[in-house]
């Protein structure tokens, strides 16, 4: 990280030095001169004779973090600052420079020094700014945020600052303001190529795709920049010019023929379009230049499937890497009826990739598909693999209630009752969690919720009904 600049007010102030009645003063005036003239040296060796007398002074010891920091030793320097805290753990001058050097460094203690700052002083939007960095570090968006809105002033016209909150507001889904940030920082630094692309990927984000395009075009001139050239055909081709979408991904093909994501999103934007055998075409061109890519031949071997090419495309997931292939080869082969053959490919799958829960799902349903049924062994594995998938995607809502559909198979409506219910309450429009939660709730005989429940599905059902069209007032006839 750049430095933030002389940030904190402290300075090299003499602080620890004022005249004491009955201690001698010319080893003090000594240090003050030498400090004065910037002989750090002398005034540390000083420093330390006078500190052989007075090791409870946490000024002194402060001072003495300053000089060390214009020696640049500053590991020294920070284990003084904390010398003097640990003397008085309020000493807002050691916790100022303290604050600093452990951003400097990445030292995680940062937040809790700048915390301690805060209780002293809740409005400083210097130490705002300081802990909105030390939080960001720590990929904490959410006190990012909060900390530069009470520096706002001072994060205008802080180039790190805006970066960092330009990123987490995007994260937020807040794409737009995002924008605006992004906006003000490349008025500090025109010439930041990765601030103009992460305004148009804002702006793209944001639905402001003419601007985006504008904002883009600068960095599609020579060297071409591949990230810029793909970005920007995802931004025509929102507008609904795939013309110039291709056009820009065959550029950044040219300019970067190794890089596999050009031909990836290239052949997505064929399908797209209706046209796998176009992108076959494109994959079979990248595969030419990247030709141990997993991703292409996978890819590849979609599309071969999506035109019911079976045969290519096992080729092509034999071809790809091992995560790809299993989960590949699995597909293809239930979309064949042939879910039997599926079911080793994703057993090994797992074996090779024991936390990913889509190949978990993937097998279980391979499993239900070939004829497990109730009280069977294969049955068992297919609820310990849907099991297996929602521990480890709690999002896998499909996952969930293909686990209560088990559960209430296998006799065990209670705990079926527990998934399909998070499975509605996460997707309320999810008809097929309703309509099984209301099976479940009968067996338990929760006649109450029951009835709750079929009167949801049965506005599930109206609102998916056609309707008549409505005039609008203002306009239809008498």
């Amino acid at each position: 990280m750049h430095r933030l600049g002389p940030l904190l007010r402290t300075g090299v102030l003499c602080f620890g030095l004022a005249v004491v009645p009955g201690r001698p003063q010319a080893g003090r005036e000594a240090v003050m001169e030498a400090i004065s003239a910037r002989r750090f040296s002398v005034a540390l060796e000083l420093l330390d004779g006078i500190l052989g007398t007075e090791k409870t002074n946490p000024a002194l010891w402060t001072l003495r973090g300053v000089v060390l920091t214009e020696l640049r030793r500053e590991a020294e320097s920070l284990a003084s600052f904390r010398n003097a805290l640990s003397l008085d753990p309020g000493f807002l001058p050691a916790l100022e420079r303290a604050a600093e050097i452990e951003l400097r460094r990445n030292d995680p203690s940062a937040r809790s020094t700048l915390g301690r700052i805060l209780g002293q002083r809740p409005a400083d939007p210097v130490a705002h700014l300081m802990a909105g960095v030390a939080a960001f570090r720590e990929k904490d968006c959410s006190a990012t945020l909060d900390h530069f809105a009470k520096a706002r002033s001072t994060v205008h016209d802080n180039a790190i600052a805006l970066s960092h909150e330009g990123q987490c507001q995007f994260e937020a889904g807040k794409a737009l303001e995002a924008s605006e940030i992004y906006r003000r920082l490349l008025e500090l630094r025109p010439d930041d190529r990765r601030a103009r692309f992460n305004l148009g990927l804002s702006l793209h984000e944001a639905g402001k795709q003419r601007e985006a395009a504008a904002a883009l075009q600068p960095l599609t001139a020579a060297p071409h920049d591949g990230d810029a050239l793909r970005l920007l055909a995802g931004v025509f081709e929102s507008m609904g010019d795939v013309k110039r979408a291709v056009g820009l991904l065959q550029e950044a093909i040219a300019a970067q023929p190794e890089d596999e994501r050009a031909y990836l999103h290239l052949a997505a934007l064929c399908l797209s379009r209706d046209s796998a055998a176009l992108g076959i075409q494109v994959l079979t061109g990248g595969l030419k230049k990247v030709t141990r890519s997993g991703k292409l031949h996978a890819a590849r071997g979609m599309l071969h499937a999506h035109l019911g090419q079976y045969e290519p495309a096992e080729k092509d997931f034999e071809a790809a890497d091992p995560a790809s292939a299993a989960l590949g080869l699995a597909v293809t082969r239930q979309v064949q009826g042939r879910a039997g053959d599926a079911i080793p490919a994703l057993r090994e799958r797992l074996r090779r990739a024991p936390g990913d829960a889509s190949s978990a799902a993937a097998l279980a349903r391979a499993l239900r598909e070939d004829g497990a049924t109730p009280g069977s062994a294969a049955f068992d594995e297919a609820i310990s693999a849907l099991q297996r998938a929602v521990a480890l995607d709690p999002r896998h809502l499909d996952a969930r209630v293909e686990l209560g559909k088990a559960l209430l198979g296998a006799g065990r409506p209670d705990e079926a009752v527990i998934h399909l219910r998070t499975a509605a309450e996460a997707d309320p429009r999810g008809r097929a969690s309703a309509y099984l939660l209301i099976r479940a709730l009968m067996r338990t005989k929760q006649s109450e919720e029951v009835r709750k429940q079929v009167e949801h599905y049965r506005s599930l059902l109206e609102r998916e009904a056609p309707r008549p069209h409505t005039f609008d007032s203002g306009r239809a006839g008498k």
